[in-house]
């Protein structure tokens, strides 16, 4: 008996499946794995697959060649897979305001959607600077987006991170 066992793998939400490969045990005489050719690999996951581990790699087919023919039967293992969350980042407006005045509203803008998914799916954020109506005149001021509630086919697929922005008076 010849074991073909897939290889675990990953990916990230959103991108594309990985080339997967396998491993072979149960080789006699001296025989290895150039003997076998042909085997493919897949996976159950897609780009499409939300970021969990209940996926596996699947190892089929192959062909035996040269003293490997015929002198072995193939089994094939089935190894793990899992899809791990895309980054999604939030970076908060720069903006000015003039001294005395009051904050005015900061928005934000994202990157690293996937799959077609955008800002709809995003609610929530924050953003606030650490200036004030009383702030001196300069540019050492930040915005700063913080929170935020991912739904639908976002919800779960992506890890939130934050760029502050810069702010003047």
């Amino acid at each position: 008996t010849l074991t073909v066992t897939a290889d675990n793998g990953d990916m990230v939400y959103g991108d594309a499946v990985p080339t997967l490969g396998y491993t072979t045990s149960g080789w006699k005489n001296g025989q290895s794995g150039t003997l076998l050719t042909g085997v493919d690999v897949t996976t159950d996951a897609t780009s499409l697959s939300n970021v969990g581990t209940s996926y596996v790699t699947t190892a089929t087919g192959g062909t035996l060649s040269g003293a490997a023919s015929g002198n072995y039967a193939l089994t094939y293992v089935q190894g793990d897979f899992a899809v791990t969350q895309a980054t999604l980042t939030v970076t908060a407006d720069n903006g000015d305001m003039v001294y005395g005045d009051a904050v005015p509203t900061l928005g934000y803008t994202t990157s690293g959607w996937k799959n077609g998914q955008s800002g709809t799916l995003l609610t929530g954020v924050d953003v606030t600077t650490d200036a004030t109506s009383l702030s001196n005149v300069g540019t050492s001021y930040v915005t700063t987006a913080t929170g935020g509630t991912l739904s639908g086919a976002a919800s779960g697929n992506y890890a939130l991170t934050y760029v502050q922005g810069d702010f003047a008076v």
